[in-house]
């Protein structure tokens, strides 16, 4: 029991699965789940858990349903579903397995049609201070053979859409805040006052509460179809943003584990940009989409909508990896899951609109 905590959080039974508002681990990984260490303070309240777990702690995939940052109620939220370093992996590997096989990239012939437009588009609605880079869309083959990449490979054909070129900040959440459009994100993510972290991505806020600054600003979330062909450079048959070469630290190209610690301000990483000059596809946080979660592409619709379930799911897809994740899971093909009402320090979004 840790002190201060109402019970000790679950174990998922795998060994060594970090949560994913804690630290350190590799993949999987086997060992037991010795060292936890609470960070409660002060005590829960009643009838809530200890969600958190320190630096050196393990713990199952939980669900952080409270705004109290570290109290709540915690429960298993991937299902079927991998749970490794914390995150809810979609993929063949499942949980724990040491020494995973990486994430190769994407299969498929490569894209077919127009590649991603140039240029920014307008600054979008009330919310101001957005960019949105067009899309000219086309055909691509979308999915990998990567252990945690969305699967069959197939191919989509997207229309023409634009995509904000960067996760949506704090600053600029903070606008549909003021005018009492938007709520609050969890305490531990937010200051009342602008600060030094402004430029940083805005975290600790739900899909619901994406969606609502996505129409403050006259926009959406983008399917998961369209967040993939702009990943991809307008569709191409590469494994990340800027090609096929595996992220490290010295390449500057994202936020991800080895790297930083934390999340950054958007756009700190110009070498990992797509061709069309999106920022933080991969690393910095991971970002919602619109679509409901499925396992399988199999139904998934090929014009690039987003597959939405009636009624529909409690869970959506996440894409992009954060910055507690290692390269493992930095691909362009790579899917997350996360149940809708779910905040966390890993999880923003960007804004989508369609094309002319």
């Amino acid at each position: 029991m840790f002190p201060g905590c109402s019970e000790e959080p679950e174990t998922d039974g795998q060994g060594g699965i970090v949560f994913m508002d804690g630290g350190g681990g590799g993949a999987g990984g086997a060992g037991g789940a010795g060292g936890m260490s609470a960070v409660c303070v002060p005590a829960c309240g009643p009838g809530q858990t200890c969600c958190e777990v320190g630096a050196t702690g393990t713990a199952s995939c939980s669900d952080l349903q409270s705004d109290d940052g570290n109290c709540g109620v915690c429960g298993r939220v991937c299902g079927d579903s991998a749970c490794v370093n914390g995150e809810c992996m979609i993929g063949s590997g499942g949980a724990g397995a040491e020494g995973g096989s990486g994430g190769s990239g994407a299969g498929g012939a490569g894209a077919e049609g127009g590649s991603g437009g140039s240029g920014a588009g307008g600054a979008g609605g009330e919310g101001g201070g957005i960019e949105f880079i067009p899309m000219d869309g086309g055909r691509f083959q979308m999915g990998g053979n990567g252990e945690y990449d969305g699967r069959p490979i197939h191919e989509v054909t997207v229309p023409p859409f634009e995509i904000s070129r960067t996760e949506v900040t704090m600053a600029q959440y903070r606008v549909c805040l003021d005018a009492e459009v938007c709520s609050r994100p969890s305490s531990r993510g937010w200051s009342t006052e602008p600060g030094e972290r402004e430029d940083h991505p805005v975290i600790y806020l739900d899909w619901n509460q994406a969606k609502t600054f996505a129409a403050f600003v006259g926009a959406r979330l983008p399917t998961e179809a369209e967040w993939e062909y702009a990943a991809r450079n307008g569709g191409q048959d590469v494994n990340y943003p800027w090609g096929n070469d595996p992220p490290t630290c010295d390449a500057n190209l994202l936020n991800f584990r080895s790297c930083v610690g934390g999340t950054v301000p958007v756009c700190s990483f110009p070498n990992g940009n797509t061709a069309q000059g999106l920022c933080d596809m991969l690393g910095n946080v991971w970002e919602w989409v619109e679509d409901d979660f499925q396992r399988s592409y199999d139904g998934a619709p090929n014009d690039g909508t987003a597959r939405i379930n009636n009624p529909r799911a409690s869970e959506r897809i996440t894409r992009g990896g954060g910055y507690g994740q290692n390269a493992l899971y930095m691909g362009v093909a790579v899917r997350g899951v996360k149940r809708a009402d779910w905040r966390g320090r890993y999880i923003g979004f960007r804004v989508a609109r369609s094309g002319p």
